[in-house]
């Protein structure tokens, strides 16, 4: 059986500007003390969470208001510990607040035992959970350890290498071709892949070493395909210990304007479609196919 995942990674906090997420239900709800250290939080590796926030959740009306008069920016960063967790899962997450961003992060690092079929899952990097935007986002900064960049040469990188991206590979996309026909199999939308007389347009967003999700916009089936998983999808051994969750999104009609419209968790406001489409049309790769079939090897 495929496991299935509804909502999760970056999607799970902007579609209704609340967090819906599996993992967090609030900034905080499902984490409890704090460990004694932070886990290593290098420099490259906070160039690339910086790379990836910059893409997906900076918000240019907040960071016209909070970097006003700003020279810096600090990101503060601790590990945190789950409630819950099995006996199996040693897991590690970073708890990361960027208060230029009024934005906080959850990080995982999966290091954990599947008993049924004896499998070890271990992560190289940490992982992107969840973000969401607080109006005011007060800290203790004693909690925290702290990182600082410079703000003209932080956003100078970042504007440098913005159209930088990482796709996957032919052998991976061939994968989840399968994996994404099989869930529109599931949705009853195999109809729509009936298109033999034109050519089918298929655009995919670039991936990350913090991010396990891969986003695709097909565009003659006006549909979104959001992959998701605990391993990286270019891991040598990823398509023999992980799970990869596929959700179909229908731009006809799955997007709202505003959560305040129509309740649910089905449903993507304009803002984060927004998001959605810079990633894959501006930065991401397109693929061209002949014929009746979705493209996205």
């Amino acid at each position: 059986m495929k496991w299935r995942r509804s909502i999760s990674g970056s999607r799970a906090v902007f579609r209704r500007g609340v967090l819906l997420g599996l993992v967090l239900t609030t900034a905080a709800s499902l984490f409890g003390s704090v460990r004694d250290s932070a886990a290593p939080f290098d420099q490259a590796y906070a160039d690339e969470l910086l790379r990836y926030i910059y893409r997906w959740h900076m918000d240019d009306a907040i960071l016209a208001d909070t970097l006003l008069d700003a020279d810096e920016i600090v990101v503060y960063y601790r590990s945190v510990e789950p409630e819950v967790r099995d006996a199996q899962d040693r897991s590690k997450y970073l708890e990361v607040a960027m208060p230029f961003a009024r934005l906080m992060v959850h990080l995982k690092k999966a290091d954990y035992v599947i008993p049924e079929l004896s499998i070890e899952v271990v992560g190289e990097h940490y992982k992107f959970l969840s973000a969401h935007h607080y109006p005011d986002l007060d800290l203790d900064d004693s909690l925290y350890e702290t990182m600082r960049f410079p703000l003209k040469e932080l956003f100078a990188r970042l504007h440098e290498t913005r159209n930088d991206g990482v796709f996957p590979s032919e052998a991976s996309r061939k994968r989840l071709r399968a994996e994404a026909l099989e869930e529109m199999e599931a949705a009853g939308y195999m109809d729509d892949l009936q298109n033999t007389d034109r050519t089918q347009i298929t655009y995919i967003a670039p991936i990350s070493i913090v991010s396990n999700e891969l986003w695709c916009y097909w565009v003659n089936g006006r549909k979104f395909i959001h992959f998701t998983s605990d391993l990286d999808i270019e891991h040598p051994k990823f398509w023999d210990l992980a799970e990869v969750g596929v959700e179909i999104i229908d731009l006809d009609s799955q997007i709202v304007v505003t959560g305040v419209e129509q309740a649910g968790q089905n449903y993507f406001t304009k803002d984060y479609v927004g998001r959605i489409l810079f990633n894959c049309i501006i930065h991401g790769q397109q693929l061209r196919r002949e014929g009746d079939d979705l493209h996205i090897e």
